[in-house]
Order: structure tokens, then sequence, then C-alpha cells
């Protein structure tokens, strides 16, 4: 999916940076510029839609902060704790 992402974003960012067709708007050029923010649905997100809005804004303030006609991915951090289940695996190995 990543990959896909990255590929329409890329699209849609040069599309901004070859100037679309914007004569006639009251006679002057319109410079448009693309900053893109995404985020993935994810476990961590469950059913909070705020929590993929704030990660997704999240990334947008990033892809800002690096320039125009920029896109950033929100990277989720890794967990503090590890998931139970992993704890559960690491305690059958030593046994093992």
């Amino acid at each position: 999916m990543r990959v896909r992402v990255f590929s329409r974003n890329d699209q849609l960012l040069s599309t901004a940076r070859a100037g679309p067709e914007t004569e006639g708007v009251w006679g002057q050029d319109v410079p448009i510029a693309v900053s893109i923010g995404v985020a993935q649905w994810t476990r961590e997100v469950g059913v909070f839609p705020d929590r993929l809005i704030a990660a997704a804004d999240h990334a947008l303030y990033v892809a800002k902060k690096e320039g125009k006609n920029r896109h950033a991915v929100y990277e989720l951090s890794p967990p503090l704790a590890p998931e139970p289940a992993a704890v559960a695996e690491m305690a059958e190995r030593r046994r093992a």
C-alpha cells in the first residue's frame, strides 16, 4: 500500500509543480503548491476516526515543514511496552 500512496502523491505533486492552466483568473497566474499528509488506519486508531485525522494532520505539518510540494506519511511510534502476545511468545521460547 505504501508504494501506491507514494506513487499517487508523486503524481499529484508533479501536476502541481508543472503549473496547471491558470491564466484567465483576473489575467494573472495563480501559483499552486501542494502539501500532503498521509495516515493509515491501524489497530491503534481503532474506532476513533479523530485519531486517524490527527495522525494525517501531524504528517501534513511535517510535509509543510519540509517545504512546498511535499508529502509525508505518519509513522506510528513503536509501543513502549510489548504486545501481550509477544510477551507470551517470548516466555514460551524461554521455557523451550
